[in-house]
């Protein structure tokens, strides 16, 4: 685990003494583990600052984040694991990307480089890059003062440095506002109003002439500029040999234990593929998680027979109010209030082995596949807004939720940078640019959960992307790759839903793949989410209802959150989706968060106050140009009245 922040000076200046004393402080409260490591670095003039904080507890070997010699600095966090070949036994990874990657050069760093991360290369002169991996999904903040520029891997971090001395940093409650309607953020706003979020695909490049510019590099990293192959056979091996590849070099990452999950779905069935086809099954012990009646639980179960595979069944298990309510706040704290409660994160011991995900699965095919097929943006629009429930049941005011459609309006179907002009192109690449950057790079910024990714292909994305729309919803590349690695598992049930009739027909043994997919229709007992509201009833109404001056009610309707809480129990998961993100907003904007630490000690201190009572205000659009969109988008200021 690794935070850091480099901070440029503008031309002229220096890096200011405040911000210095506090890179310079082993113990900031904004990091959201506890370090065992610190690092506070300049370069000659001090033009340039870099400040990290990592724990070596890692489920990798990893060694040090940050290798130092005489020529400058590099530094990384996440975990750029090399695809090709290990970094050599006895080198820290900081040291391995070091030599792959030139001090004071301002590209990318080396494509062959897999996993999720942020990296800096710095000279002593001051000279460099701060980039990120190929998809940006380690994102970076940006925070601005008369002085600096800070850039750094954790939101809080830029904000600490933009804040007045001994200041708090202003809260977003826009960002709070995203989770409680759509459920994620969508743009580049973060938990604090003074940070923004790079857009996909920028690096930052440093010098003393001209301090800090962020570079564009490549906005549309799923389209392969040259172009592809024809011929959907070449394409689909060409995805195929990349996992390969990549699983081979998983393989080799240096650890005791490794863990790999198994759902009913289709991503972690390619992993698995993957794997067997490998021979490296007896490296990995096998789980899965939810409820025993879930069909991902009856499928996980049915796979592991089959394989003879090492495999356990994790059920969520229920949380008192005290446990409930530590993990909350830590899940506010940890995340700066940029993910829904739904997604519970907040535990504070770290993962103790490796852990293969399907996640990325979705780049290869498309996270909309129950979605009707698209033909024009106003069928986009239409479907995206009634599949995803928004004019339906909304809790938040309606001008802030007028100017949140605009918002997302101009995300979803304006923008000229989506990569192609059909419908179902931009719908994917709006995916990849927001919930999978925004939600997942959230979840990854600490990484305590120590989740690698062997879907992540660069390959694989623009591969899907050339094959065309009609294939990804058809999830040819899934099908057909695993079919190629281990055919067995492409005639065992599914979860939910089996292979679509387009793929099947095509296949010459499709007929034995066309089995009935594994449902559940009994009570919600699968929804463990909604479960704990009802649980934590009183918890939960104490976060919303019991201060009236909230900020949270210059976004939310009062008097539909109090209807909304009054129709359950249950819940239907959209509803729940909704009083997730409102008590979201109501810790995080009423600052209840607290500084529990992964590898910490849990932090109990008493709630900080309230926000003051008089000062209600109120949410005003506010329209600002923007050169990445055409039209408008719509920004908010939070107007306060004068007492």
């Amino acid at each position: 685990m690794h935070s850091f922040v480099v901070v440029a000076a503008k031309p002229g200046r220096r890096v200011p003494v405040h911000v210095s004393e506090y890179l310079a402080r082993p113990d900031v409260p904004d990091v959201a583990f506890a370090p065992d490591g610190h690092l506070h670095w300049t370069t000659a003039g001090e033009t340039a600052a870099f400040a990290g904080w990592q724990s070596t507890s890692d489920v990798l070997e990893i060694g040090s984040h940050w290798h130092l010699s005489d020529l400058g600095l590099t530094a990384f966090s996440g975990r750029p694991w090399p695809r090709e070949r290990a970094f050599p036994p006895g080198m820290s990874w900081a040291e391995g990307l070091a030599s792959l990657w030139p001090l004071g050069r301002s590209g990318h760093p080396p494509l062959q480089l897999g996993g999720v991360f942020a990296a800096v290369s710095l000279s002593e002169g001051g000279r460099g890059s701060v980039a990120t991996d190929p998809l940006s999904v380690a994102v970076l903040y940006r925070s601005e003062t008369d002085d600096c520029v800070a850039f750094a891997s954790s939101p809080a971090l830029a904000a600490r440095v933009a804040a007045e001395p001994d200041a708090e940093p202003d809260r977003d409650p826009l960002c709070s506002a995203w989770l409680t309607w759509l459920g994620w953020l969508v743009g580049d706003r973060t938990g604090f109003t003074a940070v923004r979020a790079l857009p996909i695909g920028a690096r930052v490049q440093l010098d003393p002439a001209y301090g800090s510019r962020v570079v564009g590099a490549d906005s549309t990293p799923w389209v392969d500029a040259d172009g592809q192959l024809d011929d959907t056979v070449e394409l689909i091996d060409a995805v195929h040999a990349d996992l390969t590849s990549s699983m081979r070099s998983i393989a080799q990452l240096p650890s005791r234990r490794k863990l790999a999950d198994i759902t009913g779905g289709r991503d972690s069935r390619l992993v698995l593929a993957l794997i067997l086809q490998e021979g490296l099954s007896g490296a990995f012990d096998f789980r899965t998680t939810g409820a025993d009646v879930a069909p991902d639980s009856i499928v996980g179960r049915e796979i592991a027979k089959v394989f003879h595979l090492s495999h356990e069944s994790v059920v969520p298990g229920a949380m008192d109010d005290a446990d409930f309510e530590r993990r909350l706040r830590a899940h506010a704290f940890h995340t700066s209030g940029m993910i829904n409660a739904w997604d519970f994160k907040g535990s504070i011991t770290p993962g103790r082995a490796p852990r293969l995900s399907g996640l990325f699965g979705e780049t290869l095919s498309t996270n909309f596949k129950e979605y009707p097929e698209l033909h024009t943006n106003d069928d986009l629009r239409r479907v995206f807004h009634r599949m995803a429930k928004l004019d339906t049941g909304s809790i938040l005011l309606p001008d802030v939720r007028r100017s949140l459609t605009r918002d997302l309006d101009a995300e979803l179907i304006e923008r000229i940078d989506s990569g192609g002009s059909a419908p179902q192109d931009r719908l994917d690449s709006f995916y990849i640019r927001n919930r999978l950057r925004r939600w997942l790079g959230t979840m990854e910024e600490i990484g305590e959960s120590g989740r690698i990714f062997p879907l992540y292909s660069l390959t694989g994305v623009r591969v899907a992307f050339a094959m065309g729309s009609n294939a990804r919803r058809a999830e040819q590349l899934h099908f057909s790759i695993i079919r190629k690695a281990c055919p067995e598992l492409a005639r065992l049930p599914l979860a939910n839903r089996a292979w679509s009739d387009a793929v099947l027909s095509k296949a010459a043994d499709g007929d034995e793949c066309r089995t009935a997919p594994i449902t559940y229709s009994g009570p919600a007992a699968v929804q463990w989410q909604a479960q704990r509201i009802e649980d934590n009833g009183d918890l939960v109404r104490g976060y919303l209802l019991d201060e009236p001056s909230s900020p949270l009610f210059d976004m939310v309707d009062r008097r539909a959150l109090v209807t909304l809480l009054e129709t359950g129990p249950p819940w239907n998961p959209q509803q729940a989706r909704q009083i997730f993100g409102a008590l979201t907003a109501a810790v995080w904007l009423g600052h209840h968060d607290s500084r529990s630490k992964v590898g910490g000690a849990w932090d109990t201190s008493p709630h900080a106050p309230p926000c003051r009572a008089p000062r209600r205000g109120r949410l005003d659009p506010a329209a600002e140009g923007d050169a990445g969109h055409q039209g408008r988008r719509h920004r908010w200021r939070l107007r306060r009245w004068r007492r």
